[in-house]
């Protein structure tokens, strides 16, 4: 049972910083989680490396005023998990 909702859920998608709503005094974030093994992640369109574990580590470029990073993981069956972490950038 385990097996088969792991296959047919979608996958997991920790973000470990920044926490969303933030106000940030640069034009970058560094975004730091954790997604399932064999997962594929994309922020803002973007592929992102993601080692062995399933670990990322990405810079984003942010501009002045709200920023909407949108983080979104997908297992190998195309079940997706999408977060949205808002940034206001003043600097």
């Amino acid at each position: 049972f385990y097996a088969v909702k792991n296959f047919t859920s979608p996958p997991n998608l920790e973000i470990q910083s920044p926490s969303t709503e933030t106000v940030i005094k640069q034009d970058r974030v560094e975004v730091v989680g954790k997604t399932d093994e064999g997962a594929s992640l994309k922020i803002n369109d973007q592929t992102v490396y993601l080692d062995g574990n399933g670990n990322f580590r990405e810079t984003v470029k942010l501009q002045p005023g709200l920023n909407n990073i949108e983080l979104r993981a997908t297992n190998r069956v195309k079940k997706e998990n999408v977060k949205v972490i808002k940034i206001l950038a003043e600097y």
